[in-house]
């Protein structure tokens, strides 16, 4: 279950993951391009980038590479997930 949306105040990373969890509820990962489209508030790919790896190093969500079909055919994109919880952790 996606817990309720954070407000407009709660900080990127909280925000960042409740889209993360959101996403993963429907069984896909999002992409940086995805997230900064997804936040109401616009945030700059620099802060947001930061922001992704202090997540993966976190060990909150991880990155990983999938391949999508673009209007130029398929390629490959950093994709972040959210982290399953471990067991006995």
């Amino acid at each position: 279950m996606v817990p309720p949306r954070p407000s407009r105040r709660a900080s990127l990373s909280q925000r960042v993951l409740w889209l993360v969890e959101d996403a993963g509820a429907h069984r896909r990962g999002l992409t940086l391009n995805e997230i900064q489209t997804y936040l109401e508030d616009y945030e700059e790919l620099g802060a947001l980038s930061a922001c992704m790896v202090r997540l993966v190093r976190l060990g909150r969500v991880r990155a990983e590479f999938t391949e999508r079909t673009t209007a130029r055919g398929r390629r490959q994109v950093k994709c972040y997930r959210l982290e399953a919880p471990r067991e006995g952790g």
